[in-house]
């Protein structure tokens, strides 16, 4: 992977922060998450991902009415076993086997 030296344009205006990666306060939804962050966080910004629900959300729009479910799934790999899991009357089922 790549490190840039500053802030790219995609980030700023995906995340709306300035050039230094602070958040821009006006109107920003995402400032407030943005600025508890501790110094050094890492964090994702995925533009395919952002086109893509918006896609998804315009497409229920049109059908007047839906449901989506959209799982980021991007551990780590650390947690030693599935984190993804489903139930059904208190039992563990296969988290894709009974949606609704």
């Amino acid at each position: 992977f790549v490190l840039p030296p500053d802030t790219t344009p995609a980030l700023r205006t995906i995340l709306r922060v300035n050039n230094k990666g602070s958040p821009i306060e006006e109107n920003n939804p995402m400032a407030q998450s943005l600025n508890s962050l501790p110094i050094g966080s890492i964090i994702e910004a995925c533009p395919e991902g952002l086109l893509l629900a918006q896609d998804i959300a315009d497409r229920i729009e049109k059908c007047h009415g839906g449901a989506a479910l959209i799982v980021d799934y991007g551990g780590d790999g650390s947690s030693g076993g599935d984190s993804l899991r489903g139930f059904w009357k208190h039992t563990q089922v296969h988290p894709l086997s009974r949606p609704g």
